[in-house]
């Protein structure tokens, strides 16, 4: 955590700086199929040298339809350029090699501010224990496409 929020925190006072995220952002028109190859392009472009001066990632999960990431921004001048950079990047491989070209992802994207370590924690198992609440799996180690600094794995 930034050490000018942490003091403030300590002291009762208010930051209105938030560097740590929780976003979602899902495929559009409610779709729920994005395939295991799919998934598995989207991990590795989420912890691609490509984003690392943009972000440090914490938490991500990718599903069907839909994908969590818990990050600390870093070097991206805004949340916004930082998701849609993101979304187009996938958007343009996902459709690749395919006739007709079609809409990925919903506009926008649910967005988060964490101001705490514990919320830190409390997100990142949250974000990883989503394909156990959906059914997918019954123990997160049998699903392969999520990742945590923290390796939450109980």
């Amino acid at each position: 955590m930034h050490k000018g929020i942490q003091e403030n925190l300590r002291k009762g006072g208010y930051s209105d700086q938030v560097y740590f995220y929780h976003v979602t952002f899902r495929l559009e028109k409610n779709r729920k199929d994005l395939t295991h190859e799919q998934r598995r392009f989207i991990s590795r472009y989420l912890e691609s040298t490509e984003l690392t001066n943009f972000w440090s990632l914490l938490a991500w999960v990718v599903m069907p339809d839909y994908v969590h990431v818990l990050f600390e921004l870093t070097g991206a001048k805004t949340l916004s350029q930082l998701i849609g950079r993101i979304k187009s990047k996938l958007a343009l491989e996902l459709n690749r090699g395919q006739e007709i070209k079609s809409s990925v992802w919903q506009k926008g994207f649910y967005d988060h501010g964490l101001r705490t370590q514990e919320s830190l924690l409390e997100t990142a198992r949250y974000i990883i224990a989503n394909p156990v609440r959906a059914n997918i799996v019954k123990n997160v180690r049998y699903y392969t496409y999520w990742n945590s600094v923290w390796l939450l794995v109980a």
